[in-house]
């Protein structure tokens, strides 16, 4: 998976869900290789991003932005943000946010309702997550902290998938996790809160 050409702020939250009267878990026989994703999940935060604009749609609010030297990217646009104003070809400069929540509970409870994507589905698309609100749920098969890995499976089933943990700032996350442990991840829409027209003597 290629990781996100926006800058990675490292905003998110751990939560961690433990119930009393905790079962044992036993993971089914597992394969020695599996497909291995890395960076699948961006990062949330705040962020800028300037370039030319691909496309725009005003009636579903979304716009696509192409910087000069990356791939383009699309976002959703805040109701505060005009967009009457803006065309395909303008140069803009705009300010984005995004959420991203990790939810890991233990083994004997069930992982939240209300997953939108397979953890295979993210695994087969170009790209990964898109700017869409997004929720994934899994169980926790293998964690290897040495590594900096662990293996996890859809909460609905189907294949074993290997999470290499590439960026440092989540390496503590790997020791929240633990075999049978369910793990979810939500991720608000990709959202524009600023956006300004650029000319030939700036932006603004």
């Amino acid at each position: 998976m290629r990781p996100s050409n926006l800058p990675k702020l490292g905003f998110m939250a751990i939560t961690m869900l433990c119930g009393a009267g905790l079962t044992a878990w036993t993971s089914p026989s597992l394969a020695q290789n599996h497909p291995v994703m890395s960076n699948v999940v961006p990062d949330g935060g705040t962020g800028s991003i300037r370039g030319k604009v691909q496309s725009v749609d005003p009636i579903a609010r979304k716009i696509t932005i192409a910087p000069k030297d990356a791939s383009a990217e699309t976002f959703f646009v805040s109701p505060e943000v005009r967009l009457d104003d803006i065309e395909t070809g303008d140069r803009v400069d705009a300010q984005f946010y995004r959420q991203v929540f990790w939810v890991v509970n233990a083994a004997a409870m069930p992982v939240p309702s209300g997953a939108t994507h397979t953890v295979g589905a993210v695994a087969r698309t170009p790209g990964g997550i898109g700017p869409e609100a997004t929720q994934i749920s899994g169980r926790v098969l293998k964690v290897d902290a040495d590594a900096h890995t662990f293996d996890v499976v859809d909460a609905t089933g189907g294949g074993v998938y290997t999470i290499a943990v590439t960026d440092p700032r989540r390496y503590p996350m790997l020791d929240h996790l633990h075999a049978g442990a369910g793990i979810t991840v939500s991720l608000s829409p990709l959202t524009i809160t600023a956006l300004v027209t650029c000319g030939w003597f700036g932006c603004g």
